[in-house]
């Protein structure tokens, strides 16, 4: 059985290209930001507020990287990221 799900796990990747997109976690220290992903691949930073989630399109790796990173994730976000890319919000 192993042998079986490996192979077609080597199989699935082969035919179907890498099924994992380069997607980065964070878990924020803002009161108001809950959570940080970004989907390298696709330049997609998803931001998750109390009041919703939000994606933004088009963001360069440092940027995320300059949030994951801020000491007031909050202000970064702000003053580097709110009004400067296009967004949507996502229904819960």
């Amino acid at each position: 059985m192993k042998t079986f799900v490996c192979l077609l796990f080597a199989v699935c990747l082969t035919v179907a290209g890498p099924v994992l997109a380069e997607t980065t976690d964070t878990s924020s220290s803002s009161e108001a930001i809950s959570s940080i992903t970004y989907d390298a691949d696709a330049k997609t930073l998803t931001v998750v507020f109390e009041r919703g989630t939000y994606e933004y399109a088009d963001v360069p790796a440092e940027v995320h990287e300059g949030l994951k990173n801020s000491d007031s994730q909050g202000t970064y976000y702000r003053e580097n990221i709110k009004g400067k890319y296009s967004s949507t919000k996502k229904s819960e």
